[in-house]
């Protein structure tokens, strides 16, 4: 379960800020991204799109909410069982 949830965050995450790249952009953040200089990467989405965290952060939240949810829905149906 653990994986399944990082791996949904790294996804959510990821759309997120693709989202917002042209994709001129998009091709030059997946070179940074391999190059793994994670302050060259804040320093090239800051510059690229207006409050970059704020929206990373934003997707992380709706994410999780969507996550407890899924959970209780789950937990309701393992009850009925």
């Amino acid at each position: 379960l653990a994986n399944l949830i990082d791996s949904s965050i790294h996804h959510s995450v990821l759309d997120a800020i693709l989202s917002e790249l042209s994709d001129a952009d998009k091709r030059a953040f997946v070179n940074l991204l391999n190059d793994e200089d994670h302050q060259r990467i804040w320093d090239f989405l800051n510059s690229r799109v207006d409050k970059i965290e704020d929206k990373i952060k934003m997707a992380a939240e709706d994410l999780k909410v969507q996550l407890h949810k899924d959970l209780r829905e789950a937990k309701k149906k393992k009850v009925k069982l």
